[in-house]
């Protein structure tokens, strides 16, 4: 299928709205009323939780007793069923997070208010960032919700009004308008309570009447019980003029809680014309599903009926805490300073964190700018300076791998503008697979080829999903060199004990020229030559005050030329489109007996520079001309186990992967490949390779931290044996809603907020 991806956003936008939060009572001040959640999660079907949750089957660590009360304990799992047959409503999921991160029923009746939510934290099963093979929520990706939650009294209805901008169809930028009532909050017996939510996206200077898209979600209290979803982006029924796509989904699903049993139908229809393929007419799929308390059977279109076992399942954990595994904090959740909102000029919200400075597409801010981080409270507002720097120097610090312990290693390593995958075989690295730009694939090379690593320079520097990044092999070693980075800022130990806020470095090899052009960059030229012996190395200087590498050519800082790109140029294929990374470069060469020895170092730093806004250092400068600091991530080498997976997967038993704890949510490391579900030969979805069971143990000593998962997906096994009492044909009988039950979403025009978010990540601020 063609399904464009920004209509399921917008879509599934809202079918998360309608999907999320839980019953919480709030006395705003005025009055003591209940704000209504909506249902926990918009599904087919219950998960299995038994292997998760802090007080469940996952829930031990060894020789640890939790205290009663601990967050450990307390936090909440969210747990739900994945099937390609569900992708129209689950789709939804990873919104019903960011919505859920709004605290809307905790705020009903408090105003309208702007909620914060890192979308990066609710990506799950989307394929990853390129070159890194990890999820999307890798990365910070902020969205601002307007929300005005209001309740009467406990006997009335909750109106739920929701702006969300956000770029539809072409990247227009789109203003969805929702408006959600809920009549009755979720219970046991009557999972998805009683709700209706209708939206609609407005373009810029459109009106409600000619929404880009539009749809609804609602329960079925007085039909079958279950729940009814459509969607529509232009018209299917009309031809596709050049570049245009217009799709309509329906589903109706139905269910009893009591015997978990139900049916669905599934309908999608696509119409687009890409390429100058022409005018594709309605393209129409229809899954059919039936389900009982065991298995759960789909059938699309003509093709054959699969079953699968509700009983065998398979776990993927996409986030998870830490916790104190030790001490007086025992079971607390691991905190960490990892930024602050801030406000720029124009009004639009931003975050500073140890990454950098996040802001919206719209903004844009350069080197001396000023952001406002608003006070709350009686607390005063305060001005930062933005300081942006060309590039940005890390501190690698050094650790080893035997060669032995790299069976099932793939590395990522360039060769001539030629991307390789490399692995660790007897005695050789091997070319495995070649990537094709074109088709944006590995092609595999059968049989592998040996790499000479003697003829490649005596150095292999590659780059590993599962050691943290950088991997360096140096010829006739008996191990790999990986690395533990750090940035350095104004405040690292380098510069506080340089000397009149000057470093100078040397380097003898990958050293990055000043001045390169983008067509060097693109044929790969943009090293001055290696140096022959480390008595000649090349000298370079980096400034405190800029925070800027210059290449020192006559040793004595007499001339300095800024290392990189020289000004503007930028690079449009090959390697360096997404940067430019030098060398080892160290304060002293001392022991170092030869120029391949550098890498051989405890600690060295590595500059990178280039076009990118991740290429470049951005931070913050207070009023009293002090860099604004942040906790680094947690980073430490994680070695797994049989005993420590959740699905009990022996694939990667004893393999070792640099592990990096962010904060709340956000643990990194674990690569992730593409899964197909449905058999079409194209992946469904992205999963990590593992998964780590709760209360596993862990942390830079080895078992200081204890960890437990936050979000996870489930698959269903199939089941050859399939189970003849169950019929497909029941989701014959359901009718599928169309556009007649939208109703127009007239909430009028988004608030004017000047306050800073009152809700961060579902915390109430």
């Amino acid at each position: 299928m063609h399904r464009n991806s920004t209509t399921t956003l917008i879509s599934a936008l809202l079918l998360g709205l309608a999907s999320c939060g839980s019953s919480s009572d709030n006395d705003p001040g005025t009055s003591n009323v209940t704000g209504l959640g909506a249902p926990g999660t918009v599904s087919l079907l219950t998960p299995n939780t038994s292997n998760v949750g802090g007080g469940g089957g996952g829930g031990g660590a060894p020789g640890l007793t939790w205290p009663a009360g601990s967050a450990y304990l307390t936090d909440a799992a969210n747990v739900n069923v994945y099937d390609p047959a569900m992708d129209a409503i689950q789709s939804g999921n990873s919104i019903l997070c960011m919505v859920g991160l709004t605290a809307f029923a905790q705020m009903v009746n408090t105003g309208a208010y702007i909620a914060q939510v890192d979308e990066s934290r609710c990506e799950t099963g989307t394929e990853p960032s390129e070159g890194t093979g990890e999820s999307s929520t890798s990365s910070q990706n902020f969205s601002f919700f307007t929300t005005n939650a209001t309740r009467e009294s406990n006997t009335t209805p909750q109106f739920n009004r929701i702006w969300v901008p956000v770029n539809g169809p072409g990247d227009i930028p789109v203003m969805i308008h929702g408006l959600m009532r809920v009549d009755s909050a979720p219970t046991v017996n009557d999972p998805y309570g009683e709700f209706s939510m209708n939206w609609a996206g407005i373009p810029s200077g459109g009106s409600l009447e000619e929404p880009a898209m539009f749809g609804f979600l609602r329960d079925t209290p007085f039909e079958t019980p279950g729940f009814q979803f459509f969607e529509s982006q232009g018209d299917v029924d009309v031809p596709a003029l050049p570049d245009e796509y217009s799709s309509r989904t329906a589903v109706h699903a139905t269910y009893d809680n009591s015997t978990e049993r139900g049916a669905a139908r599934i309908e999608v229809t696509e119409r687009y014309n890409f390429n100058g393929g022409g005018d594709t007419g309605p393209l129409t799929s229809t899954y059919r599903v039936s389900y009982n308390e065991t298995h759960f059977k789909r059938q699309l279109d003509a093709g054959p009926v699969t079953t699968f076992s509700r009983l065998d399942f398979t776990d993927h954990v996409f986030r998870y805490n830490l916790y104190h595994a030790e001490g007086n904090d025992l079971g607390a959740r691991v905190p960490l300073n990892s930024g602050f909102n801030v406000q720029f000029d124009g009004g639009a919200f931003g975050w500073a964190g140890y990454h950098g400075l996040w802001a919206p597409e719209s903004v844009t801010f350069g080197d001396g700018d000023t952001v406002t981080r608003q006070g709350r409270g009686n607390q005063p507002d305060v001005d930062y300076t933005i300081d942006v720097s060309p590039g940005r120097l890390v501190e690698f610090s050094r650790s080893t791998l035997a060669l032995t312990n790299l069976a099932g290693q793939v590395f990522q390593w360039w060769e001539n503008g030629t991307q390789y995958r490399v692995d660790y075989s007897v005695s050789d690295f091997r070319r495995v697979a070649e990537f094709d730009f074109g088709t944006e694939s590995w092609v595999p090379i059968s049989p592998p080829t040996v790499i000479d690593v003697a003829m490649a320079g005596g150095v292999l520097n590659m780059w590993s999903q599962t050691l943290g990044g950088p991997v360096a092999y140096v010829d006739g070693a008996d191990h790999v060199t990986y690395f533990v980075e750090q940035f350095v800022g104004p405040e690292h130990e380098l510069l506080l004990s340089a000397m009149a806020g000057e470093v100078q470095l040397f380097g003898l090899m990958s050293c990055l020229r000043s001045g390169i052009t983008g067509a060097e960059a693109e044929q790969g030229d943009i090293f001055l030559a290696n140096a022959q012996n480390v008595n000649a190395p090349h000298s370079y200087r980096f400034n405190a005050d800029d925070l800027t590498l210059r290449h020192d050519p006559n040793g004595d800082g007499s001339v300095l030329n800024q290392v990189g790109l020289a000004m503007g140029e930028v690079p449009m294929s090959g390697p360096n489109t997404w940067g430019l990374r030098s060398g080892p470069l160290v304060e002293s060469l001392a022991g170092v007996n030869q120029p391949s020895g550098i890498w051989s170092v405890a600690t060295f730093f590595v500059y990178e520079t280039g076009h990118n806004s991740w290429n470049q250092r951005v931070g913050l400068i207070d009023a009293q001309q002090q860099s604004v600091t942040f906790d680094r991530p947690i980073d430490f080498l994680y070695t797994h186990s049989t005993a420590n997976d959740i699905n009990g997967d022996a694939t990667y038993d004893g393999q070792r992967f640099i592990l990096s704890y962010g904060g709340a949510g956000s643990l990194h490391g674990i690569p992730f490949d593409p899964i197909d579900l449905d058999g079409d030969m194209e992946p469904d979805r992205w999963y990590p390779r593992f998964s780590i069971k709760d209360g596993t143990l862990m942390g830079p000593t080895g078992g200081e931290f204890a960890l437990r998962a936050l979000e996870v997906e489930q698959t269903l096994n199939e089941d050859v044996g399939g189970a003849p009492g169950l019929d497909i044909s029941a989701a014959d009988g359901l009718t599928l809603p169309d556009s007649s039950i939208f109703v127009v979403p007239d909430i009028g025009l988004r608030p004017t907020i000047t306050a800073p978010p009152a809700v961060i990540n579902g915390v109430v601020q």
